[in-house]
């Protein structure tokens, strides 16, 4: 015994063995799965069911009489069921793929023939749609009876050889053109504008930047000037502070100065004239007492003070007598005689001193 297993793309048909089949039924069909069989008693077949794909291109009158040529794509498969598996290999069961191509061809073909016939140009550029819809819906049954079911019918072209459709897309293809050349100048000049705007920030960003280095070298050069600049700056103020404090110094030395010649000269010769100030002061008032005490005491006073100073006085004359060159004579007489002259004095000066106070 034999166990076959299908591919995705394909269907199993086994016939033969003990079990009659009838024309309905003829094959037992294995789809996704596995089957036994015996190899003299059973058929085994693998049938296509995948996918198909044929071009279709037609040329018919439309309804108008203008010849159209009309290019699809279709794609179609067998229904992987019992039913439309058992259809499509009771027809193409031992057939080439060509043969199963052309019959899908002639079916399309009919249907789209018949549909251009029924539809002008103008239906069919301005509504592509409604041609295929109606194709397919005409087709559909037909395929069916094959077995085949319609993944997708797509028309990629509808052109003629009069020029009657470019003659009916003339003035759409005017308005395209001309709606393109003004979106083309538009978009030029948004092109041209955006242009400008990035050279105008570029021109902003380099005056930015001339600006910058412009200040960036004012300062450096300006820092440069000053820290040239900050030594003789620097000593020319260290001088300055020299001065000041010098000056400052000098005056504190001028005060110190002045205090000390306050202390040494002023205030001593202030207490030195306070001093003979007061003694001034009080001789006058000695004065003033002793006239007084003269006009008072009748020249007591006076006489006191001549005899206080009467030994001065002798003294002063016998040194003036010693020096002078004078001859005595008869033994001392002649001096005594001086000195009783000298004594008689006396009264005579006491006799002034009391005239002189009435005076």
């Amino acid at each position: 015994m034999l166990y076959d297993v299908p591919k995705p793309t394909e269907a199993i048909l086994i016939s033969g063995g003990f079990r009659r089949r009838s024309p309905e039924d003829p094959y037992r069909i294995v789809v996704g799965g596995g089957a036994w069989s015996v190899p003299v008693l059973h058929r085994v077949q693998r049938f296509y069911i995948g996918a198909n794909t044929v071009q279709v291109r037609v040329a018919a009158p439309s309804a108008q009489n203008v010849e159209v040529m009309v290019e699809a794509t279709v794609v179609f498969r067998v229904r992987p069921d019992k039913d439309h598996i058992t259809r499509a290999a009771s027809r193409f069961d031992g057939a080439d793929r060509k043969e199963v191509l052309r019959a899908a061809y002639d079916i399309f073909g009919g249907e789209t023939r018949a549909m251009i016939g029924q539809m002008t140009v103008e239906e069919m550029i301005s509504d592509r749609m409604r041609l295929a819809s109606d194709v397919l819906t005409n087709a559909e049954p037909k395929m069916g009876e094959l077995g085949w079911q319609i993944d997708s019918f797509q028309i990629s072209a509808i052109t003629d050889d009069n020029n009657y459709i470019r003659s009916l897309s003339a003035p759409e293809l005017a308005r395209v053109e001309r709606e393109a050349a003004v979106a083309e100048a538009r978009r030029d000049a948004e092109i041209e504008n955006e242009r400008q705007k990035a050279e105008r920030l570029k021109s902003e960003y380099q005056r930015d930047t001339d600006l910058l280095t412009s200040e960036n070298t004012k300062q450096t050069a300006q820092a440069k000037a000053e820290a040239e600049a900050s030594g003789p700056l620097a000593k020319a103020e260290a001088d300055r502070l020299v001065v000041a404090k010098q000056s400052a110094l000098a005056a504190e030395k001028a005060l110190l100065r002045e205090q000390e010649l306050i202390a040494e000269v002023v205030k001593p010769a202030e207490a030195e004239a306070q001093r003979r100030r007061i003694e001034a002061e009080a001789e006058a008032a000695a004065l003033r007492t002793t006239s007084e005490a003269v006009a008072s005491n009748s020249g007591v006073i006076i006489d006191k003070q001549m005899v206080d100073q009467m030994p001065e006085m002798i003294a002063s004359l016998s040194d003036a007598l010693a020096k002078s060159n004078l001859t005595l004579v008869g033994e001392g007489q002649d001096l005594n005689r001086l000195m009783s002259q000298i004594a008689s004095v006396a009264p005579g000066l006491r006799e002034l001193a009391r005239r002189s106070p009435d005076q």
